[in-house]
């Protein structure tokens, strides 16, 4: 049975760049672009590992982030804060310590960004 990666981004284009690089890798990928019914999504679908966008319209990526570590059946989850956002080091050093990862998207290669996945998901 493949490994269920739920990604929770507004933006199509990053989301179809790196969707195909973890299909192809084994991945089953599940996309959520509402953050508003992201933790809903989560708590059903249960996934083995989450990218969060932080800049979503409705529920900021922040909140999301609170609402699965606070949600009993998805608090477990390895959440990867998965964000455009390079320069707010406050929010970052805070989401750091708390999420699994921090994944700048123009930084990062899908590539590299399956193996990251791949590594969180052995680990268990």
């Amino acid at each position: 049975m493949s490994k269920k990666i739920l990604i929770v981004d507004d933006d199509r284009f990053f989301v179809e760049l790196y969707q195909e690089r973890l299909m192809i890798a084994g991945y089953e990928v599940i996309y959520q672009p509402q953050s508003d019914k992201a933790a809903k999504t989560a708590e059903e679908i249960k996934p083995d590992l989450i990218l969060l966008d932080l800049m979503m319209p409705m529920m900021s990526g922040e909140e999301v982030f609170h609402a699965l570590r606070t949600n009993p059946v998805t608090k477990n989850i390895p959440v990867f804060i998965f964000t455009a956002l390079s320069g707010n080091s406050q929010l970052r050093e805070s989401l750091t310590k708390e999420a699994d990862g921090y994944i700048v998207k123009s930084e990062i290669i899908p590539k590299d960004l399956v193996d990251i996945i791949g590594k969180k998901l052995a680990k268990g």
